[in-house]
């Protein structure tokens, strides 16, 4: 069936309508319900969302979720865009994606421009500087004038960077640019400090090694990993929710994280929330 699609805006809410249909609001709840497709913005981070550059071809954790919360759910995923993570509140609220299917990390910030859901697995991140770095005893001395903090724009790095170490100074690299580059531009001395994940350092020391270790025991900030969608799709996000619990509670989760993660400690997973069951 060939829908012909409608988008109004009224008092800066979007709506959707199938063709003969009336308006109606949560526009990619309507169009995913109507279609079975459901549009998928992304990021290309490693192990979230990898992309082989010879083929093309994706793979990943979170591709593995989404394309199983598609096959429970009897959608067809589409991943039609890569959006920088700065701007993938303004391509679900345009309606250039159903979702951003991606692994998220939810903050306050992005709360304003984006709903979340459920989590999969929770991401501690940690602070890094160069080996032999002797001026730094702590974690807190980090935020000093001194001091130079690679960062993401429009990233987490970002608001980390604001709000704990707002004395640091920020070292922007573009939206787009891998978190790899985090631990280049620490390396080759462009910055001394970074805080990301255990997963991405570890890849960056298996061709890097002994070039950057990490400062501290304790993580600096522990994030969920979720996937978003619009602010007001509330059914979009139940349906997706009650997918990715399924997923979690069948072991379909934790058989995709066994497949990507062979770093110890480098996430955390999520419990059951349920008890111990004897029979």
């Amino acid at each position: 069936v060939v829908l012909s699609l409608l988008v109004v805006i009224l008092a800066g809410q979007a709506y959707f309508r199938p063709e003969g249909g009336a308006v109606v609001a949560e526009p990619a709840y309507a169009r995913v319900s109507q279609t079975n497709v459901l549009r998928c913005g992304y990021f290309s981070w490693d192990p979230g969302i990898i992309i082989n550059p010879n083929t093309g071809e994706m793979s990943g954790i979170f591709y593995d979720y989404v394309m199983a919360l598609g096959r429970l759910l009897n959608l067809k995923i589409e991943w039609v865009e890569e959006v920088p993570l700065g701007e993938f509140p303004a391509a679900l609220s345009h309606q250039r994606i159903d979702a951003f299917c991606s692994a998220m990390w939810p903050t306050g910030a992005r709360a304003r421009g984006a709903d979340f859901v459920t989590p999969i697995y929770y991401l501690p991140l940690y602070a890094y500087v160069r080996a032999g770095e002797k001026r730094f005893a702590s974690v807190a001395e980090l935020n000093q004038p001194t001091v130079r903090m690679a960062i993401l724009e429009g990233g987490v790095t970002q608001t980390i960077q604001q709000l704990q170490f707002p004395e640091a100074d920020p070292v922007d690299l573009p939206q787009l640019t891998s978190p790899a580059e985090l631990f280049v531009t620490l390396a080759l001395g462009k910055a001394d400090a970074v805080i990301y994940d255990r997963l991405t350092q570890a890849k960056f020391a298996r061709k890097n090694p002994d070039k950057v270790v990490q400062l501290g025991t304790d993580p600096v900030r522990v994030f969920p990993n979720v996937m978003a969608v619009a602010i007001g799709e509330d059914k979009l996000r139940r349906l997706l929710d009650h997918g990715t619990r399924e997923l979690l509670l069948n072991g379909e989760i934790d058989t995709i994280l066994k497949r990507y993660i062979d770093v110890p400690n480098a996430v955390l997973p999520v419990t059951a929330g349920y008890g111990s069951v004897t029979r």
